[in-house]
């Protein structure tokens, strides 16, 4: 999401997505077909969806797999831990939301029940190998990478706060402003550590199940790690969104080597087209996604956020940048520095990787496909 061009539909596929880096990597080979069926959104049942719609399984001998930050609901974390956009919470509201956020999380990867993400992952794998049905398939699962470099200090009074962002905090700051201090990523960091491992698990648990060596661990910690491609890097001062070598958006920030001016404006236009731009009813909205058990387009979740940020506070910085922007577009002012808050890819990118980290995910399939022999 966020690389290069993103899809208007509601999976919110950037054009730079590693699949996509993959085919063109493979694209001398004229006999490989290829078809896409990832989206941004979905959890392992939105992939038992999608698992449905493969239709070119009686000749596909590889596939790609990235699935299970939805299931623990890592845009929640993200939201109450980190960027905490909604100004009408206080400090320590918001510091529950973030651990009650970690605590489920935690418990889901923990629970050994059928009812477990391990459980789970490893009934996708294997509905996907059940799919197929060649001896010959192998699936490449990806892991997911660590954002932060969580031993530096420089980072303990910088913030990626939605409003208020900052590199170096003053000494009198308002409470309301979560620093990036070494704790915090490294919870953070732990969370996506014990994910990674549960996704390990899950893919031995289907290789033993079939008896087996088809499903395949992907690593990609260390090629972010290893080039200095997270956030609070030794020596970089963090948030700084014109530096390329880190590989993950925040929710204004450029993709790397591709001009995305054209799309943006796009969507702009499309927002002026409908002459303001609508929020959901904030009492039902996110109840109602919640429900989408295959999970949420994450556009309509960030615009049902901004519902709730403007209900909870009516004078506060959202509602007074929306009122702002459908001033805007009231007057027909595409212009406007305030109506590009509110499209698709600078509302949900937020922790995404950028193309180059894309392009890392892409290096890390091929290099175990090599080791397979799949290629």
């Amino acid at each position: 999401m966020g690389t290069g061009t993103t899809s208007s539909d509601s999976c919110r596929v950037g054009s730079n997505n590693y699949g996509e880096l993959l085919r063109q990597w493979l694209s001398s080979d004229a006999s490989i077909t290829y078809e896409r069926h990832s989206c941004s959104g979905d959890t392992i049942s939105g992939l038992n969806s999608q698992i449905g719609k493969w239709g070119n399984m009686g000749t596909a001998t590889v596939g790609t797999l990235t699935i299970g930050g939805n299931d623990v609901e890592f845009s929640d974390l993200v939201y109450y831990c980190v960027i905490t956009p909604n100004t009408a919470h206080l400090p320590s509201t918001n510091r529950q939301y973030c651990l009650d956020a970690e605590k489920k999380a935690n418990d889901y990867m923990d629970d050994s029940s059928t009812n477990g993400l391990r459980a789970k992952l490893k009934n996708a794998y294997i509905s996907i190998l059940q799919k197929s049905g060649r001896n010959d398939f192998d699936l490449f699962v990806t892991g997911y990478p660590k954002f932060f470099d969580e031993q530096t200090t420089k980072c303990n009074k910088a913030s990626f706060h939605y409003w208020w962002s900052t590199k170096e905090i003053g000494f009198l700051h308002d409470p309301r402003i979560v620093l990036l201090t070494t704790d915090l990523r490294t919870e953070l960091d732990a969370l996506v550590t014990k994910l990674n491992g549960v996704i390990q698990g899950a893919i031995q648990d289907a290789n033993n199940e079939r008896d087996t060596y088809q499903v395949h661990f992907v690593d990609v910690v260390d090629r972010f790690s290893n080039g200095n491609h997270r956030w609070c890097e030794d020596g970089v001062a963090d948030p700084e969104p014109s530096r390329q070598e880190t590989w993950f958006f925040l929710s204004a920030w450029p993709d790397v080597n591709y001009d995305t001016t054209a799309a943006e404006n796009s969507e702009v236009q499309a927002l002026v087209s409908q002459g303001q731009i609508r929020l959901p009813d904030s009492s039902t909205c996110y109840e109602d996604l919640s429900s989408i058990t295959t999970g949420a387009d994450p556009y309509q979740l960030a615009m049902c956020r901004v519902a709730q940020e403007v209900a909870d506070d009516p004078s506060g910085p959202q509602a007074l940048r929306l009122n702002q922007a459908n001033r805007a577009i009231a007057a027909g002012d595409v212009s406007s520095q305030d109506i590009p808050w509110y499209i698709a890819t600078r509302q949900a990118k937020t922790f995404h990787p950028r193309s180059p980290g894309m392009a890392a995910y892409r290096d890390a399939i091929i290099e175990v496909m090599q080791i397979v022999g799949s290629v």
